[in-house]
Formats: structure tokens, C-alpha cells, sequence
């Protein structure tokens, strides 16, 4: 059946004789209800949209020069001159706040003795006398609303953003649910159609930024508990800063997809800049909207969902290894907590859109703390002991909006584990899997970064136990091997996901094995072994390239993950072996392909990647090893025979770069159960 639903294209500022357009729709197989997207072809009237207040009619705004830097009306400030009027709207209710159990407002809390309808006002800066910078300031109401005007200035024209709506499968995040993005795009162009259209003046686009700012003196109300209702409370007419910042993720993320060559880089509106400067643009727009929402205090799942992403967005320009991201990281974390997202299952067993989303959100931000605890070697900033945390229900984006009664009867299909029935293989399928494996990432970190616990033998291989049963114990369908070490003929985002569990399972008992030895539990031959298959695994992701075009975003990140801690395992052995300093039993030959695999892929990541400065650093160290090894006599291990030891001819790329002493030096001191966190020493490679 078709359900009549009201969108965001339905809004107070439709034109009711004015066609609509549904141009996104999703045709469902028999039994399922259908569900419209409904379109964004719609311009409302300009009549519809509020009036400008006196603070937007007193300031005179300029078109945009090349580089979209719109004049600033308002003087710099004097010490006799500051309009204290400016500052008037500053002032409204603020998003609520969690507070624990422990809280100092706890007593009250417990007893009703707050009066919870009462609003407190976000404070002006003016009680703590004139600002230093005055109203040139970047919170000030005209300079904020010169920077919204910007950001609006670069969404992407109506026809770039359909075919990003049409391509959405290689973009998506657990934190953008595709209907919410789609939806939101829709309400969007609807609502705000003549004013985004070509040319783009900052008086149309005044017009949108009064909305938001109208609409940001309210908090987000409770959600509904319909999907649908819940995504109009902050869409279309209601369109508030936190949403459009998720949309600016949304563009960055499918600008960071795209091929180099993209056509859609060459619009003029682009002014010419490559897909990593594209994408950083869209992630600098999205920052504009959390300054916003820092700016009034906003705070809900959505503006954390918007933190998170944006993270999302500046890891994917400057790499993993800025101390901003770890900022960045914290700060979402902070906001996740003070919105209460680590107790959401506290007295209620009610199913709901709004809920379930929260519970993806949540669980995509322990994961990710997981990975950047384990690849910069610190602590966990959100423990598993401290969060009410629920795998998300394995059912579709679509279903997930569903009316209530509909989604309460698709939950109850679900198995006692909130696995589908039917052998399908959702997003979230993906991310269930990923989160049981994140549990015992934070059990290995537990272990490797406690200080004082005392450990012994039997808890490592306890340890090891639990990975490989939460591995096992996943749906086969998500499975990489057919049997034994066979893969499956999976292809395209099969093969993608399935490949990316089994190197997270991988790089949990690389770990483990990394921690038992700098416990005193060395087993050097499981830990290479599990590196050998590690490498290959990750070498599997540019051997079938092809197959995988649509996915080339993600490989810089599979390479700093993944392939460099276990090729420096390799790396090492390798050295050993050939002083004769090696036991383990390993083909030499298969272990240099290996490398010179990696060293290809490594230099085919590129410069507009994230990781790119750093995947040319290490395919210097590593082509330096196996020069090194290859120029050096070898010498047989114990019980190894010669086949092992023989070198086939392979291919090296002569204009790799030649041996950098200094660079070589840093594989010996690397920790490799931190990532890629290293240090210099006066080592070389014949103290391996």
C-alpha cells in the first residue's frame, strides 16, 4: 500500500497550485509498503518566506567576489561606539541537558521539585561588558549571518544534488541514514528552491538564513513517534542549523567519492578546486553550522550526528594523525553525553524511528572511539561499562520509517539477537558486526594500556577465545572464506564488507598477540601468521580494484589501518631472517610479494587522499626492507629448506625512491599495537 504521508515539501510555505515532482522513489518487492521522496523541484513563493528583521535591514550585503567573501557591514569596534541593540537576539531557550545520578541537581531532580517549563535564556555577552572584539567578533549576529551566507553559497545546484541522491549506496555512513539525507535534500529544495537557484545573491540567500535563525530559538521538540513526523520537525520549513550541516557532510562525503576527473568538479561554482579541496569546502560549511549550534547552545542528536560526521569529513582530508581530530573526537563525545545518548534505553522498551536512529548514532561513536583508541594507542573515551549499549535492529533504511505499527511488526520478525531472518545484508547488518567486534577491541585495549593489572597466559588465550568466537558467532552471510581459507565469490559492496569484518577480526588477534608479548606472553609465529594474512587481506582491496571503483574513497584508510602495522611485522621478520636471527617458520618469498604488492598500492593512493603523506613515507621504509633484504646474503634458518628460501623474480618499480637511513630507522622503534603512532632512534637495520 502507499501511505499519504505529509513531507517537508508540504509545508506553511507551499504553493498549492504549483506542481510537485517525485523524483526519488523506491519500488518495493511484493508485501512491502511503498515510500515517496518527495521532490525538489517545488519554489515557493518568496512572499512566504519571514520577513528580514531589523538587523538584517540594517545591513547592506554585497555580491560575493571570486573567493565568496562577502563585505562586512558593521564597523570594528571603538572604545566609545558598540550597539548594544545587535545583541538583542542572542537570547532564547537552550537544549536540555543529561544529568546522572550523581549530579548536583539530583536530589531535586528525583523529587520533582524543578520546574522543568522553565526556559532559561541563552546569556548575551554583554553581562560580561563590551566584547574584547566587539560586533567584528565571529559570534556576532552580522557576522554570523555573513557566514551562513557563505556556506549557502556553496550547496550544490539541483542537478548535482539528484545524482549524489541516485549514487547514494557508495556514500553512506550509519550516521546518514539515507532517508533522513534524502528527505532533508527534498525539504530543502522545496522550501528554499527559487532562493538557491542560479545566480545565488545574498538577499535570496538572507532569506534562508532568517529561517534558520527563527528556527534555532527553539529547541528540538520531543520526537514523535512516527519516522516521518520526526524528520519534518527539523526539515523543510523547520530546516535548522544541525540538519543542514549533516546535508554539507552528506555533499562532502559524495564529492570525496567521486574520480578525480569527475565532470562535476568542473562547474563553474566550484571555481576549479580538486575533489580533496571540494570536500574540505563542504566540511568547512558544516563547521560553520556546529559554530552555530555551539553558538546557542543547540544540542541534540542530530547536531552530535552533524559532529560526528564533520570528524568523518576532516579525517578524510588531512589523515589520521592530527591532534585536531583527536579534539574534534573529544568534543563530540562530550556532546553525545550531555544529550544523554549513553542512557537511551533507561525505562522504555518502545520501538521508535527517533530512538533507533539514536542507538545507530551511539554505537557509531563507540566504534569509532574504538579505532582511534587502538590505532593512536590511548585510552577508550566511551567504555562499554558506562553505555547502555544495544546493537541497533537489523532492518532496512526504508523500514526503519515505517509507521510505528509497521515497524513494531518488522521488529517482531527479527530473531532473539535483532538479526534478520531473511539472509539480508542492510548497512546496519555490516555495522551490527562491527560493533561485537569493537567490544573485544575494548576488552585487547583494556589489557594493553591498564595500568597495574596483572595478566597471565590463560587470559590471553581467553582473549583470544572471545575474538574468534564474536567472529564466528556473525551471520554466515557476512562471512569473507567459503570454507577454510577459500574467500567467497562476493563482488562490489559484498566483497567490500566482508572483507573489511574479517580484517577488523584480524586486526583484534594482531593485537592481542602484540599485547602478550610486551607481557611476557610472546607467540611470534601466530602473530606473523595472522600479519601474513592481514597484508594479503588488505593487498586483496587494490589486486581487485576494479571491481571495487565506486569504494576507492576508503582505501587510504584500509592501508593506514590495516596494511601498515602488519607489514611491519613482516618487515622485521624479515630482517631477522636474514641474520639468522629468525625461528619462525615462513616462505621468504611469499613475504617479499607480499611487501611489493603493498608498495604498489601504496603508491597508487592518491594525492588528493587523506592518508596520502603518509602512504608515501612508508612505501619509502618498505621498499627500503626488501632492498635490503634482496641485496643481503641470505642465511638458512633452522628446519627451513631451501625452496622457502628462494626468491622468484618479481617486478620492482625503478623509480621507487632509493633507501632512506633515516626513514629505515623508524621500523625498528615503531609500536605496532599504536597504529601509526612512532618515534626515531639511533637503531638500524642490523640491530634487528
Amino acid at each position: 500500500m502507499t501511505r499519504a504521508r505529509r513531507t517537508a515539501t508540504q509545508s506553511p510555505l507551499s504553493t498549492p497550485d504549483r506542481p510537485v515532482e517525485a523524483s526519488f522513489r523506491k519500488t518495493n518487492g511484493p508485501g512491502q509498503s511503498t515510500r515517496r521522496f518527495i521532490a525538489v523541484e517545488f519554489h515557493p513563493a518568496s512572499d512566504h518566506i519571514t520577513p528580514l528583521s531589523a538587523t538584517a535591514q540594517s545591513c547592506s550585503l554585497s555580491s560575493a567576489d571570486k573567493s565568496q567573501t562577502l563585505s562586512i557591514c558593521e564597523t570594528a569596534e571603538t572604545s566609545d561606539w558598540y550597539d548594544q541593540s545587535l545583541e538583542a537576539e542572542t537570547s532564547f531557550p537552550r537544549s536540555a541537558k543529561y544529568y546522572g545520578p550523581t549530579s548536583f541537581t539530583s536530589v531535586f531532580t528525583e523529587n520533582d521539585l524543578f520546574d522543568h517549563n522553565d526556559e532559561q535564556g541563552y546569556p548575551s555577552p554583554m553581562q560580561f561588558s563590551q566584547p574584547l572584539l566587539g560586533q567584528d567578533r565571529s559570534s556576532a549576529p552580522t557576522a554570523r549571518r555573513n557566514q551562513i551566507i557563505m556556506a549557502l553559497r556553496n550547496i550544490p545546484s539541483h542537478d548535482i544534488c539528484k545524482t549524489f541522491m541516485d549514487e547514494f549506496g557508495s556514500q553512506y555512513h550509519i550516521a546518514m541514514n539515507v532517508v533522513l539525507i534524502k528527505h532533508g535534500i527534498a525539504g530543502l529544495w522545496s522550501t528554499f528552491g527559487e532562493q538557491l537557484s542560479l545566480p545565488r545573491t545574498p538577499e535570496k540567500l538572507n532569506l534562508i538564513a532568517e529561517a534558520l535563525f527563527k528556527n534555532e530559538k527553539k529547541p528540538l521538540p520531543p520526537s514523535p513517534d512516527d519516522g516521518m513526523e520526526w524528520l519534518d520537525t527539523f526539515n523543510g520549513p523547520n530546516l535548522r542549523f544541525e540538519m543542514l550541516g549533516m546535508l554539507f557532510c552528506f555533499f562532502g562525503l559524495a564529492y570525496h567519492c567521486l574520480p578525480d576527473k569527475d565532470r562535476r568538479f568542473d562547474v563553474p561554482e566550484n571555481l576549479g578546486r580538486d575533489r580533496k579541496q571540494t570536500c574540505w569546502r563542504m566540511k568547512e560549511c558544516a563547521d560553520i553550522c556546529i559554530k552555530s549550534c555551539t553558538i546557542s547552545e543547540t544540542n541534540n542528536e542530530i547536531s552530535v550526528a552533524l559532529m560526528h560526521c564533520t570528524l568523518i569529513l576532516d579525517s578524510l582530508c588531512i589523515g589520521d594523525e592530527s591532534l585536531h581530530l583527536r579534539r574534534r573526537h573529544a568534543e563530540t563525545i562530550v556532546s553525545a553525553l550531555a544529550a544523554g545518548l549513553h542512557r537511551l534505553d533507561v525505562g522504555t522498551t518502545k520501538i521508535t524511528t527517533a530512538l533507533e536512529y539514536k542507538r545507530r548514532l551511539i554505537s557509531a561513536m563507540y566504534c569509532t572511539d574504538k579505532n582511534d583508541a587502538s590505532m593512536n594507542g590511548l585510552p577508550v573515551s566511551l567504555s562499554q561499562k558506562f553505555i547502555h549499549l544495544r546493537l541497533p535492529l537489523d532492518i532496512s533504511e526504508d523500514d526503519l520509517f515505517q509507521t510505528p505499527d509497521e515497524l513494531a511488526r518488522i521488529c517482531s520478525e527479527l530473531d532473539s539477537s535483532g538479526w534478520n531472518r531473511d539472509g539480508e545484508t542492510h548497512y546496519v547488518t555490516i555495522h551490527r558486526a562491527i560493533q561485537l567486534l569493537c567490544r573485544c577491541r575494548e576488552e585487547i585495549l583494556e589489557v594493553a594500556l591498564s595500568v597495574g593489572l596483572a595478566i597471565n597466559s590463560r587470559q590471553i588465550e581467553d582473549l583470544i577465545a572471545r575474538c574468534r568466537l564474536a567472529y564466528d558467532s556473525l551471520p554466515p552471510t557476512i562471512h569473507y572464506y567459503k570454507y577454510g581459507t577459500t574467500p567467497k565469490d562476493s563482488t562490489g559492496r559484498a566483497l567490500l564488507d566482508q572483507a573489511y569484518v574479517m580484517l577488523l577480526n584480524l586486526q583484534n588477534q594482531f593485537l592481542v598477540d602484540r599485547v602478550a608479548s610486551a607481557r611476557g606472553f610472546p607467540n611470534d609465529q601466530r602473530l606473523l601468521d595472522t600479519a601474513m594474512e592481514m597484508l594479503q587481506l588488505s593487498n586483496m582491496y587494490w589486486i581487485r580494484r576494479d571491481e571495487l571503483a565506486e569504494f576507492y574513497h576508503n582505501f587510504d584508510w584500509i592501508v593506514t589501518c590495516y596494511g601498515i602495522p602488519s607489514s611491519g611485522v613482516i618487515c622485521v621478520e624479515l630482517l631477522k631472517q636474514s641474520k639468522g636471527q629468525s625461528a619462525l617458520h615462513f616462505s621468504r618469498s611469499d613475504a617479499i610479494q607480499k611487501l611489493t604488492v603493498f608498495v604498489h598500492f601504496l603508491e597508487w593512493i592518491r594525492p588528493t587522499d587523506g592518508n596520502y603523506a603518509l602512504a608515501q613515507r612508508l612505501k619509502t621504509v618498505i621498499k627500503s626492507v626488501i632492498d635490503h633484504i634482496l641485496d643481503s646474503p641470505q642465511r638458512p634458518q633452522p628446519g627451513q629448506n631451501e625452496t622457502e628460501n628462494a626468491v622468484v623474480d618479481f617486478s620492482v618499480d625503478p623509480m621507487l625512491a632509493s633507501p632512506d637511513t633515516d626513514t629505515m630507522d623508524w621500523l625498528n622503534t615503531i609500536d605496532w599495537t599504536q597504529g601509526h603512532g612512532w618515534a626515531l632512534n639511533d637503531a638500524r637495520f642490523d640491530s634487528v
